[in-house]
């Protein structure tokens, strides 16, 4: 069978809409069917792909687990993020997972669980009661931090605000060439220009950063690992490799988590009686990780239910096949949102009420009707890093004080669910 054509301008379909109001598109365009067409684009250096939609849980199960047949292609992304772990596919990707994966492992947790304590007990001194600040700035500031201690090392902390900048002028730029065509990168756009410079920024901070823990003790955290592996400064492939990884996990790892923290506050805003039951447990209890505070590491979860940080992703078809009884071409750009997932009414009943409790009881909903942090062999590899971090900022955020919003934030699409608008909050006791 053929996808279902969504509608919209002739060749280019849906996709206008998508990069004007992705969301509002997605949900009107998953009414068409399961797998929707959206239309056909181009760029300079993935060339022609045509743009589909999979909106069933059984379908996007099928569509993770097959790498094979469906993998990433994420090389619009290349500008910024080069080949790392998030932008890599085939043997490239599986080498990297299998060498970055004991910086994750159980065995680290108890550090990572130590940094994020510090990293929020630093930032919460900072925060007056009856004091107002903008949550989102504060959330993106603290998990930057603590992607820094934890992967990174103290004296990478030195160059937070150098990394913030950095990070700051490359996400927008980015965000525009993922849904219409773009310049190849060597044509002086003025967009390409600002791109040059913005990576020039963010590679001289990641210099730095390297340069510093050459000159200091190894460590066993992630930089130290990828010195370890790519350990020959002089050879360019090697430095261009911890480059890569450097500026993969500063990006993916900080702003996913800080989206998936003022949105769960937001939520949590919103529901004085939950807040007031998270708020209780968190004071209450002694300890600080998920198995202390399974309400608190509840409201979490349902916060990236409602508002998940990875809002869309794409898989592309490696050749002509199947997606159960649809055809698919090769080099098709097959997108899954965790945003209509997450909203499937047979999947989630009352799927727009923020109901921590349905995470407290065993999950009724298909294993890939819930995908904050993507699913299957390509699962985000710092998934329980971020789990982990969602729960201890949220415990001694809120035992310190009560966040509560001064306006309302509206959901921006970007490469994470960014919250814009009013994100003000006053601190309450």
């Amino acid at each position: 069978m053929k996808p279902v054509w969504g509608g919209g301008l002739p060749v280019l379909g849906r996709l206008p809409e998508v990069a004007r109001d992705p969301l509002g598109t997605f949900t009107a365009a998953a009414a068409c069917g399961p797998v929707v067409d959206l239309g056909t684009t181009w760029d300079p250096v993935v060339g022609t792909s045509r743009v589909r939609l999979v909106t069933e849980p059984a379908l996007v199960e099928r569509l993770m687990l097959d790498i094979g047949r469906f993998d990433k292609d994420y090389r619009v992304l290349a500008p910024v993020m080069g080949e790392g772990l998030f932008t890599s596919a085939g043997s490239v990707w599986r080498e990297q997972r299998r060498q970055l994966q004991p910086a994750f492992a159980r065995a680290a947790h108890a550090g990572f669980a130590e940094a994020m304590r510090a990293a929020t007990r630093a930032r919460v001194a900072t925060w007056e009661r009856g004091g107002t600040v903008d949550l989102a700035a504060e959330m993106s500031a603290l998990t930057l931090d603590i992607v820094l201690r934890a992967l990174f090392g103290g004296e990478a902390r030195e160059l937070e605000h150098e990394v913030s900048e950095g990070l700051r002028g490359s996400v927008p730029l980015l965000d525009a060439r993922i849904w219409l065509p773009s310049w190849p990168d060597r044509v002086p756009t003025p967009a390409n220009l600002r791109l040059r410079r913005a990576v020039a920024r963010l590679d001289g901070v990641v210099a730095r950063i390297v340069a510093q823990r050459r000159d200091s003790e190894p460590r066993p955290d992630l930089l130290g690992l990828l010195l370890e592996t790519h350990g020959d400064p002089d050879d360019p492939a090697q430095a261009r490799a911890v480059r890569d990884q450097i500026v993969t996990f500063l990006l993916a790892g900080h702003e996913t988590t800080a989206s998936a923290l003022t949105w769960t506050c937001w939520c949590l805003d919103q529901h004085p009686d939950t807040l007031a039951r998270a708020r209780d447990e968190a004071r209450s209890a002694t300890g600080d990780l998920p198995d202390d505070l399974p309400f608190l590491s509840a409201c979490f979860q349902e916060g990236t239910r409602l508002y998940p940080p990875v809002w869309a992703f794409a898989r592309t078809a490696t050749g002509d096949t199947l997606l159960g009884d649809w055809d698919v071409a090769r080099g098709d750009a097959l997108f899954v949102s965790p945003w209509l997932l997450h909203r499937l009414q047979d999947q989630h009943p009352d799927p727009e009420a923020f109901a921590p409790d349905r995470f407290l009881r065993d999950a009724s909903w298909h294993p890939f009707a819930y995908l904050p942090f993507g699913g299957g062999p390509r699962t985000c590899i710092g998934a329980r890093f971020a789990a982990l971090e969602g729960t201890i900022v949220l415990a001694h955020m809120l035992r310190h004080a009560t966040p509560r919003f001064l306006g309302t934030p509206t959901v921006l699409p970007r490469l994470t669910l960014y919250p814009s608008g009013d994100t003000r909050v006053r601190w309450v006791g």
